[in-house]
Order: structure tokens, then sequence, then C-alpha cells
């Protein structure tokens, strides 16, 4: 078992979503947190964290990397760089994989060569693609099958981290399902729909399928699930993320709303109009979260509707 407390623990890709909920509570760890971010990003939420140091490179470029690990004497390394969304992915492929795959393998060959103390690899359920509903709920031993530039090059990545550790290296592996909360860009569903609600006071909501069903989890909730399975996973296992139960886009959609009017004190009462579904979208996914209870004892233990309020009340502007 590792203690973070005191220790150079760096987070790649900390401006990002991940990486600011997990820079805020590896500030409650104690931890010194190493911020690698690249020169455009926006720091605003991480510099002025405790404990934060803000280190600039870029996950294709190698040795960025290898100057920012060995001239801070990082011990332990949370990679949350990735370019994401799915539908963004899909726009510049060439840089999704030298991120999303050449990235890991970057990182992983400098945290071999510096001997690191253990990398923890925040991967993605996109990468099982659509499975039988006999498969249901999705475990860690599911079968990938990615359907898209984003899911598929971040299963080459976790191809590329286990070379490395069939070859010595400390790692793990964790994959969330949906994830929400506070400073979530737009380009996602929970904060689209409390944008066009709320901000821009539409009459019409335009989404797009609403008849697949997601598995939803506060973000702060899935971070403390990183550092528990840098803190106790087994090396070399994948450990899932998730709150266990499936929900329809469309429910999920009455939730926000009705979260929304709690929080808020409006009466928002949109018409819901699905426009554009994803091409190739996956119909229903959902998974348990039972191995890491079990190995090391965590679960969601805020709901999907304490969540959205949580998240609606530090975010709504009006």
């Amino acid at each position: 078992m590792y203690d973070l407390k005191g220790k150079n623990v760096m987070v790649t890709g900390a401006s990002g979503f991940t990486g600011y909920h997990l820079c805020n509570e590896l500030v409650k760890e104690g931890a010194n947190i190493i911020a690698f971010v690249r020169g455009s990003s926006d720091i605003n939420g991480i510099k002025d964290l405790n404990g934060v140091k803000i280190v600039y490179g870029d996950m294709t470029d190698i040795s960025s990397i290898y100057r920012a690990i060995k001239y801070s004497n990082t011990e332990f390394v949370f990679n949350c760089a990735a370019v994401v969304p799915v539908m963004g992915a899909r726009d510049i492929p060439m840089n999704t994989v030298a991120v999303n795959t050449q990235g890991v393998f970057n990182l992983s060959w400098i945290c071999s060569e510096l001997d690191v103390k253990r990398i923890v690899q925040i991967s993605t359920c996109h990468i099982y693609g659509n499975h039988p509903e006999s498969e249901l709920p999705l475990t860690e031993e599911a079968t990938p099958t990615p359907e898209d530039i984003y899911s598929s090059s971040k299963f080459s990545g976790e191809i590329m981290l286990k070379h490395f550790i069939n070859n010595g290296l400390d790692a793990v592996i964790t994959r969330a399902f949906n994830l929400f909360g506070a400073k979530q860009r737009s380009e996602f569903f929970i904060p689209e729909v409390i944008k066009q609600v709320a901000e821009e006071k539409k009459k019409e909501l335009v989404v797009g399928n609403i008849t697949t069903t997601r598995d939803y989890t506060y973000a702060p909730e899935i971070v403390r699930g990183y550092i528990m399975a840098m803190k106790m996973g087994k090396v070399g296992n994948i450990y899932q993320f998730c709150s266990g139960n499936e929900i329809k886009m469309s429910a999920l959609i009455d939730k926000i709303i009705e979260a929304l009017n709690e929080v808020t004190k409006q009466n928002y009462q949109p018409e819901i109009i699905s426009r554009n579904p994803r091409k190739n979208d996956i119909n229903r996914m959902y998974g348990t979260y039972k191995k890491a209870k079990n190995e090391f004892g965590w679960e969601p233990e805020i709901s999907l509707e304490d969540g959205l309020r949580k998240t609606i009340s530090e975010t709504y502007v009006g």
C-alpha cells in the first residue's frame, strides 16, 4: 500500500476536467502535486490549489516528459492526459492517436527509465463498445470492441502500458464510465443540457439520441477511486469505476431539469427534441464496481440526484 502524503505526484492533463477534480482530491491527501499541462492550457482551476506546481510539457514530446519527471523527482503518476470527447477525437484523428496511444508509450518509457513507483492510467469504458444484453453489466473481463478513433486509441494506450507492466513497470489501469461534475465542458451531455436550459433559456432542448442508456457517477467519487487504485490496487490490474446503474438519456434529462428547478427555484419545462443521433452509438452501457469494492473498498457514496444538485450549485450562472 502506498501513502501519498508528502509524496511528489504528477497529474498529466491536470487542467482538464478529470485532472482538475483529481488535483482537488490529492490536495486533501497532502500530496505535492506536479500538474503537467500544455502551454496553451487554461490553468485557472488548479493554479491556486495548495501544493500544486505547474510544469509545462506535452505528451507527444518525450523530452518534456523526461524533464518534468526527473527534475520534479516524481514518484507517482496519474495519466489523465487525453484527447476527448468522442466526437472531438474524430475531428483530429492523428492528434488523438499521438496523445492517447503514443503519449502513453512515451510516459511509460520515461517512468520505467526514471524508476517511478507507480502509474495509474486513466482509461475509459468506451473501449468496450456494444455488447449484448446477456453480457451486462460489463465487468473488467468484458472483451474490448472499440468502434471509433477515441476508444481505439485509448485501448491501444492500455496495450502499450501492458508491455511495460510485463517488463517490470508498476502500473494499474482504471476504466471509468460516464462521469459529471463542475467544470465539465459543454460538449458533454449533462453540461450541454444545463447550458441550453438554464443559461440560454431555450424553450426547445435539442439533444441527440435519448433512447440509449449510460452509467453516470459524480466526478469526485470517480477520482477518489483513482486514488484508492494508486494506493491499494494490484500491479497490472484493471479497475472499473461506475454507479452500477443504467439510466436512459430521456430519464436523465428529466432528472437534470428537476435538479435545475430545485436549485435555481425556477420552473423550466423545455420541449425535448432528439436530433442527429451519433452514428454507431452504443445502445446500452453500464458496469459493475464489484472488483474495486472487493479489493480496496471503493463504492460510490453520492447519488446521481445529489451529484446533479451539487454540480448545478457549483456551476450555475443566472
